[in-house]
């Protein structure tokens, strides 16, 4: 008999072990999935990384919708819980051939993220697009975190064809350049933005860019309207912080769009090094 109970209490036991262990696995299934981590990165910081794309997402897909009926008021409501008091008035900003035209986004995702300072990332973002044609594009939007810590769009997103991401690069400024630098470098700028938006190779922007530097051109879809603003700051190599007026010949709209460029100098003759 004794040995009869502890067959049974064995049995009992083994029984509760499995329960045990099968609630352990349930309880893990049903778990919310954490984000993934960096090594270092708390699962707080990847979180919050989280958040920043997909408040990205959200503004891009906000950004890209439009309607010619649409009043500039109406359009800087929708973009105000995304974009920085400062940068409203240039983010709601579009220029629309006809007022009947209107484009609508079917679809964003998030495709990754650099980081480009302590403070400020650059977000990978593709729109499909259902109106007025069918069509994939790529943003890579700005973004960081404003005094209360909510992200916040601080700049303008750039327009790209669907392509594999290219490293971030530091955004401070250095001293501005000697005066006469930026209208000697101009015109370069100028017709270096007027093949970047039209070519469709590489090699075809190799008389404007820097020995070993390739650039991947945007394939005739944009087109640069006029440039706007230039500043230009530091020596050799230059940072040069252009904004442009570009057109999505699809559509006929204007856009604002603002690169960073690093820039060298030789013999008086200006090449691109970089560019984002």
């Amino acid at each position: 008999m004794m040995r009869e109970g502890m067959r049974w209490t064995l049995r009992i036991l083994l029984w509760l072990m499995l329960v045990i262990s099968s609630l352990g696995v349930i309880g893990n299934l049903l778990a919310p999935p954490t984000p993934p981590t960096a090594p270092g990165m708390t699962v707080q910081q990847a979180a919050r990384l989280q958040e920043l794309g997909s408040f990205a997402a959200g503004f891009s897909q906000v950004w890209l919708t439009w309607d010619g009926k649409e009043t500039m008021e109406q359009r800087k409501q929708r973009l105000r819980p995304y974009v920085a008091p400062a940068m409203l008035e240039e983010a709601a900003r579009i220029q629309l051939p006809k007022q009947e035209q209107r484009q609508i986004v079917s679809d964003v995702q998030q495709m990754g993220m650099n980081q480009l300072d302590e403070a400020h990332w650059q977000v990978r973002v593709w729109a499909q697009l259902s109106t007025p044609a069918a069509r994939m594009m790529e943003l890579r939007v700005p973004v960081t975190w404003d005094a209360g810590g909510n992200p916040v769009i601080d700049g303008l997103p750039l327009l790209q064809n669907v392509i594999p991401p290219e490293a971030g690069t530091p955004r401070a400024h250095g001293p501005a350049a000697e005066k006469g630098v930026r209208d000697a470098m101009r015109p370069a700028l100028e017709a270096f933005f007027t093949a970047y938006f039209r070519a469709k190779e590489s090699s075809e922007l190799a008389n404007f860019t820097a020995p070993s530097v390739s650039i991947r051109p945007l394939g005739g879809w944009l087109e640069l309207k006029e440039i706007q603003t230039l500043d230009v700051y530091g020596s050799k190599p230059y940072e040069a912080v252009i904004r442009l007026a570009v057109e999505d010949k699809a559509t006929g709209v204007i856009v604002p769009q603002i690169y960073t460029l690093q820039v060298t100098e030789d013999q008086g003759k200006y090449f691109i090094a970089s560019l984002r």
